[in-house]
């Protein structure tokens, strides 16, 4: 009988199709049973399979069963750089950056995934080009790590500048045991091999002798065998340092070897050994020590600790991914890794491959492709029926060829895993059904029997120990070339862009985050002041560490009045001095007077006349009847009442150290307390004070102003006359009204040294301390007495008071210039080394400064200077246009000017136009978003009775790597939320208890951090949406099979 090529497609694609059917219901068949077995006593019917295709069918004969008695072949360790061997092969480490994804405009999807798959392909280049190595062997490991609480300790510890007794004792009694318990955060390790270690190992003759009894004896390794590895470690870690990376430790690897073994129970995030010498075998085996019992489905693990409550057993199985269709659409915002985040148990991932470079693939991919192209040819040559199969094929080798023809690129074999563990097995089931779920119709997870303690083996950093075990002995036959991982269900091929598009990378994480460079360690996380909103991960942050990292000196804190913006102001200002930063606050509003006050003296803030003691300067005076509870936090606060000064204190001249200087301080105040009209008389007065400094070299003050100009006013005085003498009409009425307007400000002046604020300028002490800001770790600039203005007022419409208090912090913080630009490196007693003091300025309701443009100059000074001198801003106020401002040319539809504040904190806004405006401050690229999208996202930025998610306390942090994410602040004490009280009605039972100055009388509340970490739960923000239009491929494995 005689077949058409028609019939034989037909035939062909029928067949085709009924081995999928067939598959799938094998699948589905084996997903049915969950028989018991033991390592090595039972194998799945894959695994028969697998052996009758390395072998030639023969009779059914018993098997002889063995244990697999391995031991786990970790050889050495060591740090600086990271590397370790396992068996032969050689390894090196690093932790990937993390990026956020709220607030995300469609342009920074973009950004992103060519952002993340960058460090991959500059790896594949760095190994081509420098080892000519065109493959690059990878395993990317993707766990939710605990918080080292003891490593944290340390490098905070560590690089304060000279912390209090009662702040250490905090950190040490209350805050390392109580974010000791707080949600594990993602991380992705890349573990990358480095080659072979093909010298035999040499034994210790100690060890030798010592080890005997144990039959483990320790390896010594040659320095000149080492140091070929050690370079080239130390090339790929700079490599993806540049990518933001960080290198990894031997404490890294210790936990990702415990945690492999240990399922759903915690595993403490640190060695517990403080070892400096490297790690040899000896140690490995002292943490993997497993007692792992392995069935069908899962492997059980028992409870190290059986009387924590958590069980007996641990169920853990690995899942393997396999994607149905070669050709997969690609939706960004729905990615598969980011997804993973919302499973009710933490999920971790593996996934070995190898990068092959560009190169090699170009010519392992055309032989391929021409065959295609031959077949067709022959295909249209003889008429063939069409193909689907074929034409998919086709059609994605000329998309390949023409690629390889522009620019060739690399190529990613690899296979992923999946992991999860829960405490019953039903639990198991349950969460396996939810991810296949989550996967949708794109791909399959297969529980493969038989071979879960393989799988969960292959978790392990490092080369896989080949099994000495099962069917035939095969060995290294057990393992795939590519991956070096279980050869289970083949390798992928695909694009690098899979590598990005999973969005592994995807986490709320936002705050302080230790990077390297060149090798060296840069920055330290600070303080945990809250906990992203999502999943409760800790959040810290400390406005020093971005300067240490090359970062701007400033950090912007805004929103409404009661959002929460004053607690976590008062929280870092507390916390920073404490630690040893010298804090300045400008506080018009007292919060920051009253935050000491009570931190200082207790309950006694409610007592009757207590604040009158604290206007006349007495309070912890002797013979006061209000003495500090705390005395060495009073002791280190110095509290600068502008409105209880004395005349002259802030006198330009007594504040700065020359004439030019003290003119330049005098002009500015004039400027700012009167009227454009009345600068042309009082540039007379300066001309004749300079006259006079000129002939006579005695330096003025301004309280003399009206003297100057009353020299002036005689002057024209007399000419006034001789004019009216000489009938000059017309000069003479000119000179009268010049007299007039002079003898205006003359008035002016004299009455301006009276007045509360403005005596401390234009009035006058003799032998008046002059105002200093000291070297306390609190100075405290306040207003009492005056009413600020409105934020929405010009300046033209303030109050004259409202103008004196202006200029009068304005003459303060030059004061603080001064202090800034002369600063020389002082001895810090912790560090035991002299360096420069880290200052910060804090300014509340900073429109009242930025309003005029002396106030934006001096801000910026300090902003564009103050990281190479460790002095940072913290700006606080209530909308983003107050940031706007600082912009010396200041358009109204200018951005925020937020160069120099790489970290922001943005509280719930009252309307959509302000709201819109914050959103910018966030993310500055949405300003290309459409108006819908824009309207979307900031909305968020409400209240939740406006339909936002702005809660009290919560705020959304743009961090200084760029990461934004939505988080709950927490002040930890109670303490310190008394203190931080802002309403008149509830301060007074806030802080009708007094305090204590034992760190362990203090009282944690656990509350906030309880309520967010239970589960990780994850959030869309904003519209879903297709991003890309790219496509993870797995074509070229596809080309590579072999054409119909």
């Amino acid at each position: 009988m005689t077949t058409t090529t028609a019939d034989q497609d037909k035939a062909k694609n029928k067949a085709f199709e009924d081995s999928k059917a067939r598959a799938r219901e094998a699948r589905n068949a084996r997903n049915k049973h969950e028989n018991e077995s033991s390592l090595g006593e039972k194998v799945s019917d894959w695994w028969d399979k697998k052996v009758a295709s390395k072998k030639k069918k023969k009779e059914a004969k018993p098997r002889k069963r063995r244990q697999d008695k391995r031991r786990i072949d970790y050889r050495y360790a060591q740090d600086d750089p990271f590397l370790f061997i396992k068996g032969k092969s050689v390894w090196t480490g690093v932790i990937l950056n993390t990026t956020s994804d709220d607030f995300t405009s469609y342009a920074k999807e973009l950004s992103l995934a060519n952002t993340n798959v960058g460090p991959w392909r500059a790896l594949s280049i760095h190994f081509a080009n420098q080892h000519n190595d065109s493959r690059v062997q990878y395993h990317l490991v993707t766990r939710f790590v605990p918080l080292d609480v003891s490593r944290w300790r340390d490098q905070y510890v560590n690089n304060m500048w000279n912390p209090t007794e009662l702040f250490k004792g905090l950190v040490d009694e209350k805050v390392v045991p109580h974010i000791a318990e707080s949600t594990p955060e993602r991380r992705q390790y890349l573990l990358i091999r480095l080659g072979d270690f093909k010298v035999k190992g040499r034994k210790d003759p100690i060890s030798a002798v010592l080890g005997t009894t144990a039959a483990v004896t320790e390896e010594i390794f040659d320095q000149r065998d080492l140091a070929p590895f050690r370079e080239k470690a130390r090339g790929v870690q700079m490599l993806m340092e540049s990518h933001g990376a960080t290198a990894m430790e031997r404490a890294d690897l210790a936990w990702l070897i415990r945690k492999a073994l240990m399922g759903h129970y915690p595993v403490e995030n640190g060695t517990g050994v403080s070892r400096t010498r490297p790690w040899r075998g000896g140690y490995f085996d002292e943490i993997v020590n497993s007692g792992l019992e392995v069935f069908d489905n899962y492997v059980r693990i028992p409870n190290p600790t059986p009387n924590n409550g958590m069980g007996e057993y641990s169920y853990t199985t690995t899942l393997t991914i396999n994607y149905i269709s070669p050709v997969i659409h690609y939706n960004y915002s729905n990615a598969w890794g980011k997804k993973l985040r919302s499973m009710p148990r933490p999920v971790d991932v593996s996934w070995r491959g190898t990068i092959i470079s560009a190169d090699e693939w170009k010519a392992l991919s055309k032989p391929d492709i021409g065959r295609l192209e031959d077949e067709a040819k022959e295909r249209d040559k003889v008429g063939a029926a069409p193909s689907l199969a074929f034409d998919q094929k086709y059609e994605t080798a000329v998309g390949l060829k023409q690629k390889n023809e522009i620019q060739a690129q690399p190529v990613l074999v690899s296979q992923q895993r999946i992991t999860l563990s829960a405490p019953s097995p039903d639990e198991l089931n349950s969460v396996v059904g939810e991810l296949q779920g989550l996967f949708g119709d794109d791909a399959t997870l297969e529980r493969t029997k038989g071979v879960q303690g393989y799988l969960l083996e292959e978790q392990l950093p490092g080369d896989m120990t080949p099994p000495r075990v099962g069917p035939g002995g095969l060995g290294r036959n057990f393992l795939n070339k590519f991956t070096n991982g279980v050869d289970v269900d083949g390798e992928r091929w695909t694009d690098l862009e899979a590598l990005a598009f999973a969005r592994l990378d995807s986490s709320p994480s936002v705050g302080d985050d230790v990077r390297t460079k060149g090798g060296r360690m840069q920055g330290w996380r600070g303080w945990p002041i809250g906990y992203t909103l999502s999943n409760g991960a800790v959040v810290h942050f400390d406005p020093i560490v971005q300067m240490t990292k090359n970062s701007g000196a400033g950090t912007i804190i805004i929103g409404s009045s009661g959002g929460g913006k004053t607690s976590l102001s008062l929280l870092l200002f507390f916390v920073e001095s404490e630690a040893g930063v010298q804090c300045i606050a400008i506080d018009p509003k007292d919060d920051f007077q009253n935050f000491v006050y009570y931190l200082s003296f207790g309950d006694q803030v409610r007592e009757d006349g207590f604040m009158e003691a604290a206007r006349d300067g007495s309070l912890g005076m002797p013979g006061s009847p209000f003495q500090p509870v705390l005395p060495e936090f009073w002791e280190e606060t110095s509290m600068i009442h502008l409105g209880n000064g004395t005349p002259g204190m802030l006198d330009p001249w007594a504040i700065t150290n020359d004439y030019n200087s003290g003119e330049t301080a005098a002009r500015e105040i004039v400027k700012l307390v009167f009227d454009e009209r009345d600068q042309d008389a009082l540039d007379k007065a300066f001309q004749a004070m300079r006259k006079r400094y000129s002939e006579t070299g005695r330096i003025p003050r301004l309280a003399e102003m009206p003297s100057y100009l009353g020299e002036e006013i005689e002057r024209l005085d007399r000419m006034e006359h001789e004019a009216e003498a000489s009938k000059e009409a017309q000069a003479f009425l000119a000179l009268r009204d010049a007299v007039a307007a002079m003898r205006r400000v003359q008035g002016a002046l004299e009455r301006a040294a009276y007045r509360q604020f403005g005596k401390l300028m234009f009035g006058h002490t003799p032998n008046a301390e002059t105002f200093e800001i000291g070297r306390r770790r609190r100075v405290i600039i306040t207003l009492i007495g005056l009413s600020i203005p409105d934020d929405k007022s010009p300046v033209e419409e303030w109050t004259e008071d409202q103008r004196d208090a202006a200029a009068a912090l304005l003459s303060a913080i030059r004061q603080l210039k001064e202090v800034f630009s002369l600063s020389k490196d002082e001895y810090s007693p912790h560090l035991d080394r002299k360096g420069a003091r880290p200052r910060l300025l804090f300014v509340d309701e900073a429109y009242f400064i930025t309003a005029f443009k002396a106030g934006r100059s001096m801000l910026n000074v300090f902003l564009r200077q103050g990281r190479s001198r460790f002095f940072g801003v913290v700006f606080i106020s209530q909308q983003a246009k107050d940031v706007n401002v600082l912009s010396d040319e200041k358009r109204d539809d200018d951005e925020a000017e937020t160069n120099q504040f790489p970290t922001k904190f943005v509280f719930r806004q009252m309307g959509s136009s302000e709201a819109r405006d914050a959103l910018k401050l966030l993310r500055s690229s949405l300003a290309d978003e459409d108006s819908e999208a824009m309207s979307d996202l900031s909305a968020q930025l409400l209240r939740p009775e406006d339909g936002g998610q702005m809660e009290a306390g919560v705020c959304v942090m743009s961090d200084a790597d760029g990461r934004t994410s939505m988080l709950r602040v927490d002040r930890l004490f109670r303490e310190l939320v008394a203190a931080a009280e802002t309403n008149p009605g509830a301060r007074s039972d806030a802080q009708s208890v007094s305090l204590s100055a034992v760190p362990s009388d203090w009282q944690i509340d656990n509350s906030t951090r309880d309520a967010l970490r239970t589960g990780v739960i994850a959030t869309e923000k904003g519209e879903v949406r297709e991003a890309l239009t790219r496509y993870e491929y797995d074509e070229f494995q596809y080309i590579m099979d072999g054409a119909e």
